[in-house]
């Protein structure tokens, strides 16, 4: 496969690929302006960055966000409220947010798209 000059693709070796990374980061840039400036696709970045990653031991991809449903046996009813299931989110790198409710997940959803990366 050619990037967009023609050229064939390129094998990053992991220390290119981790800098590569770090590169982008400092830049404070999005992802996809910062592979346009630098004339690379966007996809040779992500590629860099789920290797680096990988390799650190990171649970998740950037960007991704495994949303799993709670157990009923997480649910205490009150005798003032109908029962609602709480939200756990892990997001990776070992945080876990407990007890979240619907509108919460929403604003933390809406907070994430507003992410430049």
């Amino acid at each position: 496969m050619a990037d967009p000059s023609g050229s064939p693709r390129r094998v990053r070796t992991l220390a290119e690929a981790r800098e590569l990374v770090t590169a982008w980061k400092a830049s404070g840039q999005g992802k996809e302006a910062w592979c346009r400036s630098q004339g690379l696709l966007r996809s040779a970045l992500m590629s860099c960055l789920y290797r680096v990653e990988a390799q650190d031991g990171s649970t998740a991809p950037s960007g991704f966000i495994e949303l799993r449903p709670p157990t009923k046996a997480a649910v205490v009813p009150s005798a003032d409220s109908p029962a609602i299931l709480p939200i756990t989110l892990e997001l990776g790198h070992g945080m876990r947010l407990l007890g979240l409710d619907a509108a919460q997940v929403v604003d933390l959803v809406r907070a994430l798209r507003r992410d430049p990366s």
